[in-house]
């Protein structure tokens, strides 16, 4: 989860748009969607992105198993405070 509301999300998408990293098309099915998919700039954008966490672990001098639970951790952790802050 990102932890985005829509408030949150809609900029976002509009800035990567705006950045010639996705586009937007209405649904042919469903006119009331809005189908967002990436560029091919996105798409080597996303190509690099997926090297982060590799290189996250790598320099974090955890293992892979310690690391992963630290951030399963953290993600718990975030959805506490999530939960907290609704109630």
């Amino acid at each position: 989860s990102l932890f985005l509301d829509s408030g949150t999300l809609s900029p976002v998408l509009k800035r990567l748009t705006e950045r010639a990293l996705t586009y937007r098309k209405r649904d042919p099915d469903d006119e009331r969607r809005v189908l967002i998919s990436l560029t091919e700039e996105g798409k080597q954008l996303k190509e690099t992105a997926a090297e982060i966490p590799g290189k996250l672990i790598k320099k974090s001098g955890l293992s892979k198993e310690e690391f992963s639970k630290t951030l399963f951790d953290f993600t718990n952790l975030l959805q506490q405070i999530q939960q907290a802050n609704t109630e």
